[in-house]
């Protein structure tokens, strides 16, 4: 596994039940695989509200989209596990 900690955000807005189902779910997947979660609140930002706001929750790492509204088990698992490898 890589020394680097890798960061999955979640592009997320206050009251949002699938947004709080999600970051449930990968706060379980923390305790097997090694990453941070950041939870980033698109209301006061005119510019994620206009990319995400129809979709959230978005599963970001960086630049690369891993899923919007569900988790994605199967694409998620193998990102995390590729990551490991490297």
């Amino acid at each position: 596994m890589s020394n680097e900690q890798i960061t999955l955000q979640v592009f997320s807005r206050p009251n949002c039940q699938l947004c709080g189902e999600l970051i449930e779910e990968l706060s379980h997947w923390q305790q097997r695989y090694c990453f941070r979660l950041k939870i980033i609140d698109i209301t006061d930002d005119k510019e994620l509200t206009a990319k995400y706001a129809g979709r959230i929750p978005v599963l970001t790492s960086g630049d690369i989209e891993l899923c919007e509204y569900y988790l994605d088990s199967e694409h998620v698992r193998e990102f995390l596990e590729r990551i490991e490898k490297n």
